[in-house]
């Protein structure tokens, strides 16, 4: 049955997607339109769709790229490594204008190094982590990281316009993805090439990645 949902789901387009096979549920993202349809599909194609539970989120915006770049280093079901853990401070879905975007990440079962980035609806990313103010350092497996949060010193960010669906993407990787620091705002179409880049020299490398994308719906109020 693994065998079947890995060949059936791994590699649809613009999704990131987790299957839990004792529940039969499935968690995750997928891209809206086209993709959306097509992940509709193919959980059609499984054995017993009727008993699926469905908890994938639908997301709007310009993330397709972004989720195939790293879609290729997420499994369908962690294995005995596990997986990277990243979630707003309080489990939150939603800001609003002014919001701090506080961030809470757990890393998987190795120890490593950590790249998270923000990319907005409007086609820029800001890389969160690292920076020149909080620099790259390996954490242990299990290693917890907290961004965007005052009261421990470090940056800080607020929810501005423009408002929509927002993404945040976190790459766990027991190696340096990136040589030197990339600046710190640029576009998704100049840094997800590199990024692509570094992972698939990462991975022929040997290098053990694990990843993780969260949607963040930003309102006015």
């Amino acid at each position: 049955m693994q065998a079947r949902y890995s060949a059936t789901l791994g590699a649809l387009p613009c999704t990131l997607l987790s299957a839990n096979l004792p529940t039969q549920t499935l968690t995750g993202l997928a891209g809206a339109g086209a993709p959306q349809a097509a992940l509709s599909g193919a959980i059609q194609s499984l054995p017993d769709p009727g008993g699926i539970v469905n908890q994938i989120d639908t997301v709007d915006g310009p993330y397709c790229t972004a989720l195939d770049t790293i879609r290729p280093y997420h499994a369908l079901f962690p294995g005995s490594d596990g997986a990277l853990s990243l979630a707003l401070a309080g489990g939150k879905t939603q800001l609003y204008n002014n919001d701090l975007i506080t961030i809470d990440e757990t890393m998987p079962n190795f120890s490593g190094y950590l790249e998270t980035d923000y990319f907005s609806s409007d086609g820029s990313v800001l890389h969160l982590y690292p920076t020149s103010t909080d620099a790259a350092q390996q954490f242990a497996a299990g290693g917890a990281k907290v961004l965007g949060d005052p009261a421990r010193g470090g940056a800080s960010w607020q929810v501005s316009a423009p408002f929509g669906t927002d993404m945040i993407i976190s790459i766990a990787s027991s190696v340096p993805l990136f040589a030197k620091l990339r600046p710190q705002d640029e576009t998704a179409s100049d840094y997800l090439p590199a990024l692509r880049q570094a992972l698939q020299n990462a991975a022929a490398g040997g290098a053990k990645i694990s990843v993780a994308a969260i949607p963040v719906v930003t309102l006015a109020k």
